[in-house]
């Protein structure tokens, strides 16, 4: 048999370390820390019912500490005495409170008077040698007479007022027209309008705008149509 190898012999363990104080080791131990900025603190309350709902907590917890008295702002002044009545009268007796002399005040309203006066008052309706206040509704009569009266304008009676009848002459298709939407219909025998018309004859205007609501205007020309179909078939007074 081969012979054993012989074992080495164990060696002995490492002496332990040579002890450390405890602080070192901490320092040695733990990094650094880096300082961590905690939050500003809140605001000290500034109502009485939060002050008083701080001072109940304190006073049920028994935790006293110093407590600051809370701010409250100082009362407002007093509002100044009234004048009295005797000063309050001397100084109302020339003026009013905003400072304007009664005399003003016065003239002020006898003027605002004066214009409220005028305002309703008839003026003058056209300038020149026929001055008319107001215009009075005038028979028929009188524009017949006008239009007799100026039916010839070639004598030389009207050189005077050649000036107008030329200048009237740009109102004519104006006046046509008007003559043309008032003329009587087919059912109705005479038409009387208000007239519009110039003193001295120049030119005159039917003053008036046919009004009728369209049921009776289809009506009234119906009636019309038929009344000229019988006449064109059997005719009686000899129109057509």
């Amino acid at each position: 048999m081969a012979p054993k190898k012989a074992l080495p012999a164990k060696r002995p363990p490492p002496p332990p370390p040579p002890a450390v104080a405890a602080s070192q080791t901490a320092n040695i131990a733990e990094p650094p820390k880096k300082k961590v900025k905690l939050p500003p603190p809140p605001p000290p309350p500034t109502s009485t019912s939060t002050s008083s709902s701080s001072s109940s907590l304190f006073a049920s917890t028994g935790k006293h500490t110093e407590k600051s008295a809370p701010s409250r702002l100082p009362p407002p002044p007093p509002p100044p005495p009234p004048p009295s009545s005797k000063s309050q009268q001397g100084s109302n007796k020339g003026s009013k409170p905003n400072g304007i002399p009664q005399d003003i005040l016065k003239a002020r309203a006898k003027k605002w008077l004066l214009l409220q006066k005028n305002r309703f008052t008839e003026k003058k309706i056209q300038k020149g040698s026929h001055v008319h206040n107001v215009k009075y509704e005038m028979p028929p009569e009188h524009i017949r007479k006008i239009m007799n009266n100026q039916g010839d304008l070639s004598s030389k009676a009207f050189n005077s007022e050649k000036r107008a009848m030329l200048g009237a002459l740009r109102y004519m298709p104006h006046a046509l027209l008007k003559l043309l939407e008032n003329m009587p219909q087919p059912w109705e025998t005479e038409k009387s309008v208000r007239v519009l018309y110039h003193t001295g004859g120049a030119i005159s205007f039917v003053n008036e705008i046919p009004r009728v609501i369209e049921p009776v205007y289809k009506a009234q020309w119906a009636t019309a149509w038929i009344q000229m179909r019988r006449e064109k078939r059997d005719p009686i007074h000899g129109f057509f």
